[in-house]
C-alpha cells in the first residue's frame, strides 16, 4: 500500500511539472482540485486511527466518540445539494475559494480543541467546507481543460480520493503515535493553507458568472431527517 501511494504522488507530480502544454492556471486548478480530493478521505481515515487518542484525553463515551467522525460525514452530505445550487447562483470559484477558507481554518481549529463538543463542532464546520471544494471542483477540472483531457483530469482527482483513504490509516498512525492526534489536523491545515495561497494567487473566474433562479432552502433538512 505504501508503495502504490508512493508511485500515485510521483505520477501526479510527473503529471504537472512536464505538463508543457498546459497552462499556469490549468496546472493550478489540477493541483488545488486533487489537492481538496485528497484531503477529506485523508481525514476521514487517518481520524479513525487517533480515535482511542482523542477518547482518552477527552473522556468521552462512546456515542460523543462516533459524533466525532459522523459529524463531519453528515455535514458534508448535507450541504452537498444546496451548496451546488448556490454555485450555479454564485458561482464555482467564489464558492471553492470560500471552502478552502472555511475548511483550512475549521482544520486548524480542530488541533486547537480544549473540549469534544468544540471538536465536534468543529468536524461539523469542516464538512461544510468539505462539501463546498467537493461540489465545485469537478466543474472548475471540466472547465479549466478541453473535452480531450477532461476524462484523464477527473481520473486524476478520483485517483486522489483513494490516495487519501490509503494514505489516512499510514500517516495518521505514524503522527498520532509519535506527536499526538492533534498532529494530523494541523497537518491537514498547511496543506489547506498552501491550497489557499495557490487558489487566490492562480485561480481567476474560470466559470462564467450567470445568475439563476432562487435558492431553495429546505434540501439540508430533508436530507438530514434519516439520521435523527
Amino acid at each position: 500500500m505504501f508503495f502504490l501511494c508512493v508511485t500515485l504522488c510521483n505520477n501526479f507530480l510527473f503529471l504537472i511539472m512536464t505538463a508543457t502544454t498546459h497552462t499556469n492556471t490549468q496546472k493550478a486548478v489540477l493541483t488545488v482540485a486533487t489537492l481538496t480530493s485528497f484531503l477529506g478521505p485523508f481525514l476521514i481515515s487517518s481520524v479513525n486511527i487517533a480515535l482511542p487518542a482523542i477518547e482518552k484525553e477527552f473522556a468521552l463515551n462512546a456515542v460523543s466518540l462516533t459524533w466525532i467522525v459522523t459529524s463531519y460525514l453528515l455535514s458534508s452530505a448535507i450541504f452537498l445539494l444546496p451548496i451546488g445550487r448556490l454555485a450555479d447562483l454564485k458561482g464555482e470559484v467564489k464558492l471553492f475559494k470560500l471552502g478552502m477558507v472555511i475548511f483550512a481554518l475549521s482544520t486548524f481549529l480542530c488541533a486547537l480543541s480544549p473540549t469534544g463538543i468544540f471538536l465536534i463542532g468543529m468536524r461539523v464546520l469542516q464538512g461544510l467546507g468539505a462539501a463546498m471544494t467537493m461540489t465545485t471542483g469537478a466543474p472548475l477540472l471540466i472547465s479549466a481543460f478541453p473535452p480531450s483531457e477532461r476524462g484523464k483530469m477527473l481520473g486524476f482527482s478520483v485517483a486522489a480520493v483513494y490516495l487519501g483513504l490509503a494514505m489516512g490509516p499510514f500517516v495518521g498512525g505514524i503522527l498520532t503515535q509519535h506527536l499526538g492526534w492533534r498532529a494530523i489536523f494541523l497537518f491537514s491545515s498547511v496543506l489547506g493553507i498552501l491550497g489557499i495561497l495557490l487558489t487566490f494567487l492562480k485561480l481567476k473566474n474560470i466559470l462564467p458568472q450567470n445568475p439563476r433562479e432562487s435558492l431553495i432552502i429546505p434540501a439540508p433538512c430533508c436530507m438530514a431527517q434519516p439520521f435523527f
